[in-house]
């Protein structure tokens, strides 16, 4: 993982750990003025800066200016929300742990996390789940609903704290 001088940070950065945001610390030309907020969102959703022409993501900025060290690991952002900097919601992941916070996919079709559809006539619905690298498949299931409690209950097994259930869809609206 990309490093940066954890001192030079501080000479550039103020971090706020209540908002999230880092801030310049001075005025160094005409756009960048002492107070502004420093970051632009990347093509992920994550804020981005560059000091000194590296490349930086704010949430690992963030972890590094309040903990002197940067993380050894993925950061997970408990909420969900990649532009959440918040020291409190930024914790240390693998990369499985770090999969299962995500939230339902946009290309899920069936409005609930770890539900596919399936090719049996009379349990249409199937529940899979994603554990260190491997797809485990749960069964099938009469309604999406079922599929959906088998999803959420292998997740809160596998991975405790970091099990993100996914929102499911919300109904079609009236006469669709």
């Amino acid at each position: 993982m990309k490093t940066y001088p954890i001192s030079r940070l501080h000479e550039m950065l103020v971090y706020d750990p209540n908002d999230g945001f880092l801030r310049w610390r001075a005025t160094l030309t005409g756009t960048i003025r002492q107070g502004a907020i420093v970051g632009s969102f990347d093509n992920k959703g994550y804020i981005q800066l560059k000091l000194d022409r590296t490349h930086l993501r704010a949430h690992r900025v963030a972890w590094a200016m309040t903990y002197g060290e940067w993380p050894s690991r993925l950061l997970d952002h408990i909420n969900g929300h990649k532009a959440d900097n918040r020291i409190c919601n930024l914790r240390l992941a693998t990369l499985s742990q770090n999969g299962a916070n995500q939230v339902r996919s946009r290309a899920n079709t069936s409005g609930f996390k770890g539900v596919i559809t399936s090719r049996s006539l009379v349990k249409p619905w199937a529940a899979q789940i994603g554990v260190r690298g491997r797809k485990v498949f749960l069964g099938h299931f009469r309604t999406p609903e079922e599929a959906h409690a088998a999803y959420v209950a292998a997740a809160s097994a596998a991975f405790a704290d970091f099990a993100h259930p996914g929102a499911p869809l919300p109904p079609p609206p009236p006469g669709e």
